[in-house]
C-alpha cells in the first residue's frame, strides 16, 4: 500500500504544468482572477490569422493581482467547479496609483466626454417660421 502511494506521488511530480499567458480582466471573486487568454491560427481558406480569446478562471491566494496585469497562470488538480489554474506569476503589472483617500486603482479615473454645443436655429428664440 505504501508502494502505491509512492508511485502516486511519483506520477504526480512528474505531471507536466501547462502554462499560459493572458491578461487579467476581473478580479471581483475572493481569492480569484479571471484571465482572458489569446489563441491565434491562420484560416485555411482567407489565409489570415484568427485570434480566439477565452476567459480562465485562476487561484490567487494572496490577491495580488489587479484589472489590467500581465500574468502566468499555471494549471494544476482541480480547485473548484470551474477553477483548474493557479497565478503563477505577475509578468507586467499595470499602472496602479493611491487616491487621496489612500484607496488603490488600477487605471485612471474615466474622463467624461465634453457635451456637444447645442445647436440654435434662431437668437431670437421664437423657432422656425
Amino acid at each position: 500500500m505504501s508502494s502505491n502511494a509512492a508511485v502516486k506521488a511519483v506520477e504526480a511530480s512528474a505531471r507536466k504544468v501547462h502554462s499560459v499567458m493572458g491578461i487579467v480582466v476581473g478580479t471581483h471573486m475572493a481569492k480569484t482572477i479571471k484571465v482572458r487568454t489569446a489563441k491565434s491560427r491562420m484560416h485555411p481558406v482567407v489565409l489570415k490569422p484568427v485570434v480566439k480569446h477565452k476567459n480562465i478562471l485562476a487561484h490567487d491566494e494572496t490577491e495580488s493581482c489587479v484589472v489590467g496585469d500581465w500574468v502566468r497562470i499555471d494549471s494544476c488538480r482541480q480547485i473548484s467547479k470551474t477553477k483548474r489554474y493557479t497565478l503563477g506569476d505577475i509578468v507586467r503589472p499595470a499602472a496602479r496609483y493611491v487616491d487621496e483617500f489612500g484607496v488603490m486603482h488600477s487605471q485612471a479615473a474615466p474622463v467624461p466626454k465634453p457635451t456637444p454645443p447645442r445647436k440654435i436655429d434662431n437668437l431670437f428664440g421664437t423657432g422656425k417660421q
